[in-house]
């Protein structure tokens, strides 16, 4: 993996929408917020802020809107890790607001969201809504419970033959940042495009289907664990991981 070439402010590893989306922008402009002394504790309450405004914007029936601040959001959260690391600074107070900002960002959407249906008097899809929230942080729990991980185990045959030798910081394959990509800007900005009564059933079909994939992951690992493989395919995902955390630190 000597070819590899990366800041040494980017993780080794990343979901596939952070690095093909997120990151175009957030690798760029974070040596330049850094330059300029930006705090890192600032831009995650701009994380929060933007992340909280998404709601707003998707009970107002302004997809576009809300997906774009939903991303910026994203957006912000993954420059003030690199900032911090660039400068390095950590605090309590930083740890504290990352959480909040982390923890609010996908209920505020879906209550924006279950919020439009109610006003637009369409109950069934307040119902769908609030289904899909309830499954979105139930698979979380199902992966604790499970004993295995929802972030950093890989697909490991599909990773292993061609993954890693397409695009390396790819070690897993439809995480949770990859899922509300899709749930909070893909699929709104459809809704946004072809309009709201047409949008909505494209709504629901991507949720269902993120939720069909994180219950696949999570069958996936849970057969590889009773195999007696799971803990194998960790350790060779940590190898590669640590591989990549030690090649061309400096662009």
């Amino acid at each position: 993996m000597s070819e590899i070439t990366r800041p040494r402010y980017t993780k080794a590893y990343e979901a596939w929408s952070t690095l093909f989306v997120t990151e175009m922008i957030s690798v760029p402009i974070t040596p330049v917020l850094a330059a300029l002394k930006i705090s890192p504790n600032l831009i995650t309450i701009l994380s929060l802020l933007t992340g909280l405004t998404t709601g707003f914007f998707f009970a107002r029936g302004q997809w576009i809107a809300g997906a774009m601040f939903f991303e910026l959001a994203c957006l912000f959260d993954n420059v003030d890790g690199k900032v911090a690391r660039i400068r390095g600074m950590t605090s309590d107070l930083g740890v504290k607001l990352e959480f909040i900002a982390d923890t609010v960002r996908k209920p505020s959407s879906f209550i924006g969201i279950a919020f439009f249906f109610y006003s637009q008097q369409r109950p069934l899809f307040v119902i769908l809504t609030a289904a899909f929230f309830i499954a979105h942080f139930g698979l979380h729990k199902l992966f604790k419970l499970a004993g295995v991980s929802e972030y950093d185990l890989e697909f490991p045959n599909f990773h292993r033959r061609i993954c890693r030798k397409i695009a390396p910081r790819l070690l897993n394959l439809n995480n949770f940042f990859d899922e509300q990509f899709l749930e909070f800007v893909i699929f709104p900005l459809i809704m946004g495009i072809i309009g709201p009564s047409k949008g909505a059933a494209w709504f629901f079909y991507g949720a269902a289907l993120v939720t069909c994939l994180g219950l696949l992951k999570l069958a996936n690992s849970i057969m590889y664990l009773r195999r007696g493989r799971y803990h194998e395919i960790y350790q060779d995902f940590v190898g590669t991981k640590g591989m990549l955390d030690k090649v061309n630190e400096y662009s």
